[in-house]
């Protein structure tokens, strides 16, 4: 930090001589001569730095302004990630309860099939229709992934 103050007195020191000079040039006397280009040179040079230093300062501030959008799409991205884990979380918890219920069918299906010497009554096709019914959904459903 010390040096940059060193550096900016030193800049204010330049500016100054170069308007004193600008103020008080003697263009006739021979003296003069190589004064003209060094102070020319300093004003060139102080230009390119006051471009530099604006350059820079817009580099930060485009580099904040990425990092700042950087945040944002990964925390949009995380929202997305835990938004689509908990629809196929629901998903694989609706489906499991599918093959649950299609177990409980199937068994209530065979032991009543079994009770009735493998004639159907109206309890037995309705089963049968949702034992069918929850196949398909569970065929359609592996079909989607």
């Amino acid at each position: 930090m010390n040096n940059k103050k060193y550096i900016e007195e030193d800049i204010k020191f330049i500016k100054a001589m170069i308007e004193e000079y600008k103020t008080f040039k003697d263009l006739d006397n021979p003296e003069f001569e190589n004064t003209d280009k060094i102070y020319k040179a300093l004003e060139n040079i102080l230009a390119d730095r006051e471009k530099y230093k604006r350059l820079a300062e817009q580099n930060l501030k485009d580099s904040e302004e990425f990092k700042n959008n950087m945040c944002e799409h990964r925390c949009v991205k995380n929202t997305e990630i835990i938004e689509l884990q908990a629809k196929a979380n629901k998903y694989d918890s609706l489906v499991e309860n599918i093959k649950k219920d299609l177990i409980k069918l199937q068994e209530e299906y065979e032991i009543l099939l079994e009770h009735q010497s493998g004639q159907e009554s109206n309890r037995t096709k309705y089963l049968r229709g949702k034992i069918h019914m929850c196949q398909e959904l569970l065929d359609t459903e592996k079909e989607k992934i």
